[in-house]
Formats: structure tokens, sequence, C-alpha cells
């Protein structure tokens, strides 16, 4: 899986999207693709946090937490629940900000996604699927852009 960032300059703000490797978060296809997500973590070079914005589930359930450029989002209530690839979040930056220079940091051990490590589990209460972690060293070794 995969780690990307969409810039709106004007708002102060980046899009998030998860995708599978090697595939345009924007496209329709990696948009219907599994695996699917339980929790990512995001470190940012530059910028620091205003607020946070989930594009999945109902309120409450997907737990947001920030500070600095640093941000992680997770289900924590045991329901087993996970996410689909596409656009997941949307984070907005304090005033002042350079846009232009927010990067996701992809050699910090901050930036992660948990995932269903068998992407054809279904989970149920009582039986959770299996997870791995994508950590990454580089955004070009797991063929990410942004």
């Amino acid at each position: 899986m995969c780690m990307s960032i969409t810039k709106e300059h004007a708002a102060l703000q980046v899009g998030v999207h998860v995708s599978r490797a090697g595939v345009p978060a924007d496209t329709p296809s990696a948009i219907a693709m599994e695996p699917r997500w339980k929790a990512l973590s995001m470190q940012f070079a530059g910028g620091a946090i205003a607020s946070i914005k989930m594009h999945h589930g109902t309120p409450g359930q997907i737990t947001t937490q920030h500070a600095g450029s640093f941000f992680h989002a997770a289900e924590l209530g045991g329901n087993g629940l996970d996410w689909p690839t596409g656009r997941v979040a949307t984070v907005t930056f304090e005033a002042n900000t350079d846009i232009a220079a927010v990067q996701i940091d992809y050699d910090s051990m901050n930036t992660y996604i948990v995932q269903r490590e068998d992407s054809g589990c279904v989970s149920s209460t009582g039986a959770p699927c299996r997870t791995a972690a994508v950590y990454f060293r580089s955004d070009q070794e797991h063929g990410c852009r942004g």
C-alpha cells in the first residue's frame, strides 16, 4: 500500500490518499482495490497540523490524534473495522504554512499503514482479520507518489 498527498494551497490543506503500490490514488480502479487499511500514521516534513477530517466511517468510528506535523488515525473500538483505498483524510495546516513545502516524511518511523494481511478476510465480532504493518524507507521503494 502507498500513501500520497494532493495539495490545496489556498485552503492550507492536503488530501491524504491510500492506494495499492504503483496505482495512482485518484484512479477509479485504485479506489475499488484491496487491501483495506485499519490504521495509518503520517509524519509530514513542513507545517503544523491544525485539524484532521476523516472521509470514512461515521462520527466517532475513527479516532484521530495529531501533534505538530504528525497524525494518526485508527478504529480503537475493537470492532474490527477497516477502510477502503482512495482519499481518506483532509489535513488542514496552521496559518502561514507554506503548503508547497509540505511533504510526507517517508523515512520517519511515524509513517506507516496497518492493513489486513489477507485482503479476502472479512472481519466480524470475535473474528478479526490478521493485520500487517507497511513501513516506508522511501517513496520510490514502494512505488508511492506524493
